[in-house]
């Protein structure tokens, strides 16, 4: 894996702009690094999502009333 390899994931509460967690990967460390991340509080919330030299999967389930 490259050294500039990571992935990042930042939840924000979306009226304060407060960070409330962050999962990193970085940088990758073998060819298949593999990682969970679960946040399971409610509120108005911002994901963001972001990375580099790195294919991942990402899987984001909430329910259907939750989506604007």
């Amino acid at each position: 894996p490259s050294p500039l390899s990571y992935y990042k994931i930042v939840v924000y509460d979306k009226d304060t702009s407060k960070v409330l967690a962050e999962y990193v990967i970085d940088p990758f460390t073998k060819e298949k690094d593999r990682g969970s991340f679960k946040y399971l509080s409610p509120g108005n919330l911002h994901v963001e999502i972001s990375g580099a030299v790195a294919t991942v999967t990402t899987e984001i389930e909430v329910p259907k009333s939750n989506l604007d």
